[in-house]
């Protein structure tokens, strides 16, 4: 009796550790076998490959309306029509928390206040004199937004053709400022996919 309960022990323990090996292969072609292993934090653009965009939000789940948004260039050019011509820049948004499209222009307001804040106190090259020209920027008024407002996710078509990077640009200051775990997918005039810039600030 006491071999016959080894044996199962010993079969069991095989299984599991092919099972175990299937579900690490499987990952590593990119396929998610792993029955315990939900998407409920994961806002991953429909239908996008592994080179697409994909980031991880902090919120119970990612709407079904801010995933497509992120995975359909056709959404961002339906967007991009109204604010094409506008001699600012522009953005056309919608966030986990709410799927009406709300719009963020460049300029110094309060919301560029609250990102000239979140900069101060983060590991950004803020100069020693003077405010960065950043902080004026549609997306980084947007991420100020959203960590003011516990927002983890968002989606912005903006009427410019490129994100700004030297430096002290959006790509350094968005980050700087969203929270780890939050994100903002921005899509560039006329772009094929966004560019995905993910949060590593420590509140």
């Amino acid at each position: 009796m006491a071999q016959n309960g080894s044996g199962c022990v010993g079969k069991l323990v095989g299984w599991a550790v092919a099972a175990i090996l299937v579900v690490i292969v499987a990952k590593s072609c990119g396929l998610d076998l792993n029955p315990f292993g939900g998407d409920d934090t994961a806002c991953e653009a429909s239908g996008s490959s592994s080179s697409g965009a994909v980031a991880y939000a902090d919120d119970d789940s990612c709407p079904d309306y801010l995933r497509e948004a992120v995975g359909d260039s056709a959404w961002a050019h339906d967007q991009q029509e109204a604010i094409r011509d506008l001699k600012l820049t522009v953005g056309r948004y919608m966030t986990s928390a709410s799927a009406a499209p709300q719009t963020m222009t460049s300029g110094y307001d309060h919301f560029s206040d609250l990102a000239d804040a979140y900069l101060r106190d983060s590991d950004f090259n803020y100069p020693e004199r003077g405010q960065p020209t950043v902080i004026s920027h549609v997306e980084t008024k947007i991420a100020a937004k959203m960590r003011h407002d516990g927002v983890t996710a968002a989606v912005v078509a903006i009427n410019n053709p490129q994100v700004c990077g030297p430096a002290m640009g959006c790509q350094q200051a968005v980050p700087a400022i969203l929270p780890e775990g939050s994100v903002l997918y921005v899509w560039e005039l006329d772009a094929d996919e966004p560019v995905t810039l993910e949060g590593r600030a420590t509140p």
